[in-house]
């Protein structure tokens, strides 16, 4: 998702740049504004989540099944949330 978000800003500069072919004039000089675009892409995933959050009774869902925490991929198919390491399983 977030990756997504981070794209569509990208697109959009792009596409700003390249109406001067159309007679626009003034949109060589648009620079993405980093900080901007990443506190953007912040705020779309804390909605996005709190959506989730509200939609899904977590007290009803089974132990475990949600890892809070810190995560980094450890391998391709690893994760390590906080203490915790989940590995990708086989669809059956």
């Amino acid at each position: 998702m977030l990756s997504k978000l981070l794209l569509a800003a990208a697109n959009g500069l792009h596409d700003a740049r390249s109406l001067a072919a159309r007679g626009i004039e003034g949109t060589h000089a648009l620079e993405p504004d980093d900080a901007r675009v990443l506190d953007y892409v912040r705020r779309e995933r804390d909605y996005f989540v709190k959506g989730v959050l509200e939609e899904v009774e977590v007290e009803a869902l089974p132990g475990g099944i949600i890892l809070c925490g810190q995560a980094r991929f450890e391998a391709p198919t690893q994760l390590l949330v906080g203490t915790i390491r989940a590995s990708k399983r086989k669809a059956s």
